[in-house]
């Protein structure tokens, strides 16, 4: 699955756009806003989401779910370092709430 800077380097091909700059002129963001979407800070509105997909000729939901499952594999990543070492318990007595308990190694 792709992320941002690939839908970005795709759109500006699309586009005939040379910097990320001419981006963001098109869409009146400057070039901080351009550095933060291109680093994955700020997400790609859906909007620019629909407008990379017209310039590709492509199903917006390509983008969308890639974009998402990108979303969720950092989430998952961060939940698993956070994590790691623990296993979850839901004893009788924590059936409704489970908890989380450091392996014994």
């Amino acid at each position: 699955m792709h992320n941002q800077s690939y839908w970005l380097d795709r759109f500006k091909e699309a586009k005939g756009f040379t910097s990320d700059y001419q981006v963001g002129k098109h869409w009146a963001k400057n070039t901080a806003q351009m550095s933060q979407i291109r680093s994955g800070k700020t997400k790609l509105t859906f909007g620019a989401c629909l407008e990379i997909a017209e310039a590709l000729s492509i199903d917006p939901i390509e983008i969308l779910a890639a974009l998402e499952f990108q979303n969720k594999k950092a989430l998952f990543s961060t939940l698993r370092a956070k994590f790691d070492g623990y296993v979850y318990d839901s004893g009788m007595r924590n059936v409704v709430y489970g908890h989380f308990q450091k392996r014994k190694r």
